[in-house]
């Protein structure tokens, strides 16, 4: 009944959402709807689990002021922004779009080039047997150290190893735009799931997801008013359908190297802890919030982690937090990015601070629809904190926050344009 009380409660608000603005990848609705799935999917899937009511009513209040602040977003823009000069924008579009052009293709050969590198200096470092199956023994020797704390990694290969996230930004950005064949999206798939492989780290896999899915969506505002309502749904189900199908088999054969490739595969043991892991956080976050008491405020120590960390502002966790909590048959630590936002500003500020991401994004949003192009790296930022809200928030990690900047200025180089991004599509002309 918990989760159902939600669910409902949240499908009331994705109809007032889509009588305002009618195409999902309007940000705040993207939000209600990913949250959406999440629920349902733990009502139907995660009976087993335990929910507290209190937990599960926040995150609803919580959506409800990111919606609040988009609907402010929207009125304001209706009534003060003007339509820009389209002469002007077609020169930044056209220059935008060759600068994303060279920035995949620089990006992806330098990950390219740390992967071969990591590979090179992994069997140098633990003195493996020059064969390829001995690749098969280096997430299993990374796990160890990692977690025994003695792990170390020459700077350059961790810098060449951050640009898997422009390349996947860069590429989303093309892709969704229909500039490259939707066939270059494998790239920095298979780009991740090598690094994954190696590290034995699902993370990477994933923010390389998120990266990419989030500047697809933004770019594909720009389309959104050729585009119906019925496709733009059609489009977050089969993203939501393809993350429960691959994410899961992703983390089975990540944590199958991990353990070694002789320990013994137990696949339903494995698709319990699949399970737990990708879909427990909300689970995790009642529990967690049930004993919240809010009188301590970290003051964004949590929320934004990795820049604080490099600030020197204070030292960032290594993990998400802690603390686990019981889920299903294991132990998890990740509360969604809703416990950073409480433990920094409490009930209150955590209200104004969704109202303020609803608000810039909807902003953002409808600047990208009117045809401005600065505003579509930022836009992809606020994207991709909401889809990686279920886990945690997007700035605790400083690889892809730094993926973002650079996504951000290039997008203003003064370049010129190459001659098959001279002229803009039809079909995207601005209305």
């Amino acid at each position: 009944m918990t989760l159902l009380f939600a669910t409902i409660l949240l499908f009331s608000l994705f109809l007032f959402l889509i009588s305002v603005e009618q195409s999902v990848y309007f940000t705040p609705l993207m939000a209600v709807s990913l949250w959406i799935i999440y629920f349902s999917f733990n009502l139907l899937i995660n009976q087993d689990f335990i929910f507290f009511l209190n937990g599960s009513v926040f995150i609803v209040f919580a959506l409800i002021n990111l919606s609040i602040g988009g609907f402010v977003g929207y009125y304001f823009f209706q009534k003060y922004c003007p339509q820009q000069n389209k002469a002007k924008l077609d020169i930044k579009w056209q220059t935008a779009i060759t600068n994303w052009h060279y920035l995949a293709l620089l990006s992806i050969g330098l990950t390219g080039l740390g992967l071969v590198g990591l590979i090179v200096y992994s069997y140098q470092e633990y003195q493996l047997m020059n064969n390829f199956f001995s690749l098969a023994l280096l997430p299993q020797e990374f796990s160890t150290d990692r977690y025994g704390g003695s792990q170390y990694l020459p700077l350059e290969l961790k810098l060449l190893s951050y640009m898997i996230y422009p390349s996947a930004l860069s590429v989303g950005a093309l892709t969704g735009g229909k500039y490259w064949s939707a066939k270059a999206r494998f790239i920095p798939i298979v780009l991740a799931l090598g690094y994954g492989m190696i590290y034995s780290s699902r993370t990477v896999v994933i923010l390389t997801l998120v990266a990419m899915i989030s500047s697809d969506w933004a770019i594909r505002v720009f389309n959104s008013h050729s585009q119906d309502h019925k496709n733009n749904i059609k489009t977050l189900f089969l993203t939501g359908l393809s993350f429960s199908i691959l994410l899961p088999a992703i983390f089975i054969a990540l944590q199958w190297l991990r353990q070694g490739v002789d320990s013994e595969f137990i696949m339903n043991e494995m698709l319990q802890i699949a399970r737990s892991s990708m879909t427990g956080s909300l689970s995790a976050f009642t529990q967690w919030f049930h004993h919240y008491d809010g009188l301590e405020f970290g003051w964004g120590r949590h929320t934004f982690a990795g820049p604080f960390e490099l600030l020197g502002i204070s030292n960032r966790v290594q993990g998400f937090f802690l603390e686990f909590s019981e889920v299903g048959i294991t132990h998890i630590n990740i509360y969604t990015a809703f416990r950073g936002l409480l433990q920094d500003f409490g009930f209150a500020g955590s209200a104004f601070f969704l109202f303020i991401i609803g608000l810039v994004s909807s902003l953002l949003y409808y600047h990208v629809k009117n045809g401005s192009v600065i505003a579509i790296p930022l836009l992809a930022i606020c994207n991709g904190w909401v889809i990686f809200s279920p886990f945690i928030s997007l700035f605790v990690n400083n690889s892809i926050v730094t993926g973002y900047f650079l996504f951000f200025a290039i997008s203003y180089l003064p370049v010129r344009p190459l001659n098959r991004f001279q002229f803009l599509k039809e079909d995207l002309a601005y209305g």
